[in-house]
């Protein structure tokens, strides 16, 4: 009988043939024993904690290799191989008998620390959908044919900052629907060809390298659920994604894009988040975007925007949580409507040109308000509550920001605010004593709540105002100052004894006063 090097024999039982003669033949690949004795080598030849280990330490305690955990099977074949978070250490070279598990489809072997440069021999994997090799500590250039895989649908290879390579030009017709290249060395230009991958649903390049032009062809990605381009070097003009009608997450944070936004993202009614900050944007910021329907977070912080914000309507209905348009040109009066956001939790507008008066008790309605910032404007902000209903006032405040904001008095609804954690009021005119409630915060807060507003506090500057008198002793046992600032004020006396309470204390700032030390 002639031999048959690198096959299995499989002999069929005479009781349910009449020849005896009937011979099958498969291939080695699709062989148990080749496929057991293949996952098993590939287990000596990596280095893992076995204390660590959930999967490979109990690999061959079982004859069905098909069970042994991590694998997963279809007719006997691997299909599946999971050894995320093995901690495995070593390289992957390219003789492992990993890359004789020819069937495998899905392939994770992230959170680990392979270490070195991944080899070309992935590419042999014909069958590969997913490959996910994150957070693998993988260095060197990455081969660009792992990309052009003819099955690929989901590759990630983030959180491998010292991982180098570029994009390739992508076939037509391509399968990638999952690319996550984020918190690598990656570098280069994004190639038109990605228009290629029409499929794609999530593309997330943050955190690299990258430069030149975003491509007008990503516009052409209209099945695009996650786009992320932050923290890279792109520059040029903002393309437009009106046909990325799945479009929920966009960020471009942190480039040098330019140019006016006009009727980028006109008809888009699934995005929940914008992030165009710290880039070099101008022109005025366009109605259409405040009126998204689905819309949760909008940032366009640290650009050039400029003119008037215009009054949006059903602001009552709008589901935005975050505004943030700090660090821009805009002027003119702050819109009555941004008050009128139901469900805004973050509103940050300072460092801009807006002026006019700011009432907080309109602001002071916004039920769940958290983090407000008006600071450096030319605004008036007028702390006097007209109706006395403190206690309703921003129930859910925990950083309130009003720096150079022309303050004339101390806002007393603070003293309710249990839930406050950082306050600046610096560059102000408030004047006469220091609020004993800051530092005790006793009075008519309910003794249930002193504990709590006393332990959440983090920041308060009072810094350049007209403050007199003594800085209360009465700093609690429970106190949680990391940051106070008393500078350039009128306060007299001694400093408190009980300021050594605040054992979390990292920023003192007493200076340009008339207080003086116990001997």
């Amino acid at each position: 009988m002639t031999t048959i090097l690198n096959f299995c024999l499989f002999l069929i039982p005479l009781c349910f043939l009449n020849l005896s003669t009937n011979i099958f033949v498969v291939s080695s690949g699709y062989c148990p024993t080749h496929q057991e004795s293949s996952l098993l080598h590939l287990k000596n030849s990596l280095l893992f904690n076995p204390t660590k280990s959930k999967k490979l330490v109990h690999w061959n305690q079982s004859y069905d290799y098909c069970r042994w955990n991590g694998i997963k099977c279809s007719e006997g074949r691997v299909i599946a191989l999971d050894l995320s978070g093995e901690s495995i250490s070593g390289r992957i070279d390219a003789s492992s008998s990993l890359f004789d598990l020819q069937s495998v489809q899905n392939l994770n072997l992230a959170y680990n620390d392979l270490k070195g440069q991944i080899p070309e021999s992935f590419v042999s994997l014909t069958n590969l959908t997913t490959l996910q090799l994150s957070n693998c500590n993988l260095s060197g250039v990455f081969p660009t044919k792992i990309f052009q895989i003819p099955n690929l649908q989901v590759l990630d290879i983030s959180d491998n900052q010292d991982l180098h390579g570029s994009l390739p030009n992508f076939p037509h017709h391509g399968s990638l629907q999952i690319l996550n290249i984020s918190h690598t060395s990656f570098s280069g230009e994004l190639p038109y060809s990605i228009h290629n991958l029409r499929k794609l649903s999530t593309l997330d390049l943050s955190n690299c390298r990258f430069n030149g032009t975003i491509p007008s062809s990503i516009s052409e990605l209209t099945h695009l659920v996650h786009l992320d381009l932050s923290d890279n070097y792109f520059t040029g003009l903002l393309p437009s994604f009106n046909k990325s009608m799945s479009l929920s997450y966009l960020s471009l944070f942190q480039n040098d894009l330019r140019g006016e936004i006009t009727s980028h993202f006109e008809g888009l009614e699934n995005v929940t988040t914008i992030d165009l900050a710290s880039n070099s944007l101008n022109g005025t910021i366009p109605l259409s975007l405040f009126t998204i329907p689905s819309l949760q977070k909008l940032m366009l912080s640290s650009n050039r925007f400029e003119g008037l914000l215009d009054e949006f309507p059903n602001a009552s209905s709008s589901t935005l949580e975050m505004l943030d348009v700090s660090g821009n040109n805009l002027q003119g009066p702050i819109p009555v409507s941004i008050f009128h956001l139901r469900r805004l939790r973050f509103l940050q507008l300072a460092f801009n040109k807006f002026n006019g008066t700011i009432h907080l008790d309109l602001v002071g309605r916004m039920e769940n308000l958290a983090v407000l910032d008006l600071s450096h404007n030319n605004l008036l902000v007028d702390a006097n509550l007209r109706e006395n209903h403190e206690l309703s006032f921003f129930p859910k405040l925990s950083i309130l920001r009003l720096v150079s904001c022309k303050l004339r008095e101390f806002p007393s609804f603070l003293r309710n605010r249990s839930a406050l954690r950082e306050l600046d009021l610096s560059d102000n005119h408030i004047h006469g004593a220091i609020p004993s409630w800051i530092w005790s915060f006793n009075g008519t807060i309910p003794k249930c709540l002193i504990t709590r507003m006393s332990s959440t506090l983090r920041a308060l500057n009072l810094g350049g105002n007209n403050f007199r008198g003594q800085i209360s002793d009465t700093f609690s046992t429970s106190c949680a100052l990391r940051i106070l600032d008393l500078n350039e004020n009128f306060l007299g006396g001694t400093i408190p004894e009980s300021l050594a309470n605040c054992q979390k204390l990292q920023v003192l700032n007493l200076g340009n006063n008339q207080l003086f030390d116990r001997l």
